[in-house]
């Protein structure tokens, strides 16, 4: 289903220490947005005593810290997986390349904050597919970028390209966070209309939004009906022909999504 990544600032300790308590399937702890420059040292510091796991992720300040000593530290902590902002190009990713030689284990995904970026991402996943593993749109920096209002109907062209290339290279695409804080049919909304559009997972900055997506009825009763019995029917024959249910004829394409929607059910269960 829509994997979840929630931001923690870095500079927030009482944060770090309650990640623990929240249900998210990754944390990315933050030294960008979130935090102020006149902060960034003591987030660089808490990080450093963080104890990595698989599904810990740092939001570098710039793609340019790779070159930093604390860079290093964290790669020591047992961080391999970061998130990448304020990328100006594809020739400023030659960074990746040159840091994949000594740590080919490192994993990047890319944020896409400016229109150049967005053109040059066939180029830029042919070149480095094996280090970037997932994309993300930094939604207010590409608003800005490209003069225009950060709504949903703007952002729709750039979140759709990125869909395209991220599922045409096999890369995980993360939907934007949403800036919804209290309104529960705005948050659940945006949520459903992440993974109806074909995302892998969506950036979450407050808990709140997290319990939202734990209720979010991805798939209606009557979808289920039918994908249990569409199932049903099929059993494990590997001879696929065309049939009808209810007066809808059921073809092999239709069968993954019957099968993801048995798999959200079953999950919703537990």
């Amino acid at each position: 289903m829509l994997r979840s990544y929630f931001f923690i600032p870095a500079d927030k300790r009482k944060f770090i220490e309650k990640v623990e308590e929240l249900r998210a399937d990754f944390f990315v702890f933050d030294l960008e947005d979130s935090v102020a420059r006149t902060d960034l040292e003591e987030a660089i510091d808490n990080i450093k005593k963080i104890k990595a796991k698989s599904n810990y992720l740092i939001r570098l300040n710039s793609i340019f810290d790779i070159e930093q000593s604390f860079f290093n530290q964290f790669v020591k902590r047992g961080f391999s997986n970061f998130i990448l902002p304020k990328v100006g190009s594809i020739e400023e990713l030659e960074i990746i390349n040159q840091r994949s030689v000594k740590d080919k284990y490192l994993k990047f995904i890319l944020l896409i904050e400016n229109p150049k970026l967005l053109i040059q991402l066939p180029e830029i996943l042919n070149k480095l597919g094996d280090q970037i593993t997932g994309l993300g749109l930094g939604s207010h920096d590409f608003a800005n970028q490209m003069g225009m209002d950060h709504t949903y109907l703007n952002l729709q062209f750039a979140r759709n390209m990125l869909l395209v290339y991220g599922k045409a290279y096999g890369k995980e695409v993360i939907d934007i966070a949403s800036m919804e804080l209290y309104n529960v049919k705005n948050i659940k909304q945006e949520i459903y209309e992440a993974y109806s559009s074909g995302h892998d997972g969506k950036f979450f900055i407050h808990p709140f939004q997290l319990k939202q997506l734990e209720t979010v009825n991805f798939f209606s009763a009557e979808e289920l009906e039918l994908a249990q019995q569409v199932i049903s029917i099929i059993g494990k024959e590997t001879d696929f022909k065309p049939f009808k249910v209810h007066g809808r004829i059921i073809e092999k394409p239709h069968v993954s999504r019957f099968k993801r929607i048995i798999k959200w059910s079953k999950r919703n269960e537990n």
